[in-house]
């Protein structure tokens, strides 16, 4: 039974600590001054002093909780570079940037290119070649990442790559894509399966 009673524990708490990790307990909402401290690692002439407010005001409003980011993205080819498919500096900046939101929870939930033009579509509405959506854990995950040394470094691929990109910040009201359910199953499998050898042992 003790056996058991550690197997169960065991499980309980990688569990409760994935989700601490994944969800981010105990994290705080951004203070004023630490958002001053981001924002002073960004470049002035960085997609002007729009982007600056924007991001701003996105950290007075961080409630700690996980946003998505919706990105729509026209494609930007390089002189002599055949027009197909993904840059190749878009494909750069994809690699390295993938760890980054990886490591502080922050996953792809989606990625598409576009085949066709819209079904139903506005008058001068843009085209776009990419759709991606991106959960990460906070605000303050997404704010610390795209001001950081690292990502400035990988910035410039991006802008290589990409002609024009809209990008929304948005919450979810309904989410199937959580790998919460996922990590509980992994972890229930061998979890029950040791469980069975145990009580299997003991009969």
């Amino acid at each position: 039974m003790t056996k058991r009673l550690i197997n169960a524990v065991v499980l309980i708490t990688l569990y409760l600590v994935f989700l601490a990790w994944y969800d981010g307990w105990g994290m705080n909402p951004m203070t004023p001054a630490e958002i001053d401290q981001y924002l002073s690692n960004v470049p002035q002439d960085s997609k002007g002093s729009n982007f600056q407010h924007r991001m701003r005001q996105m950290g007075v409003e961080d409630d700690g909780e996980e946003i998505f980011m919706l990105n729509l993205n026209r494609y930007k080819y390089a002189d002599g570079e055949p027009e197909i498919g993904v840059p190749a500096a878009y494909q750069s900046y994809g690699s390295a940037v993938i760890p980054m939101i990886l490591k502080n929870g922050g996953h792809p939930i989606f990625s598409a290119e576009f085949f066709a033009t819209g079904l139903i579509e506005d008058a001068g509405a843009a085209h776009w070649d990419e759709v991606i959506l991106v959960r990460y854990r906070s605000r303050r995950d997404f704010i610390a990442m795209v001001t950081s040394d690292a990502y400035q470094e990988i910035a410039r691929n991006r802008t290589s790559g990409i002609a024009h990109a809209t990008v929304f910040p948005t919450t979810s009201a309904f989410n199937l894509a959580a790998p919460r359910l996922l990590v509980l199953i992994l972890l229930l499998i061998p979890g029950l399966l040791f469980d069975y050898l145990l009580r299997r042992k003991a009969a």
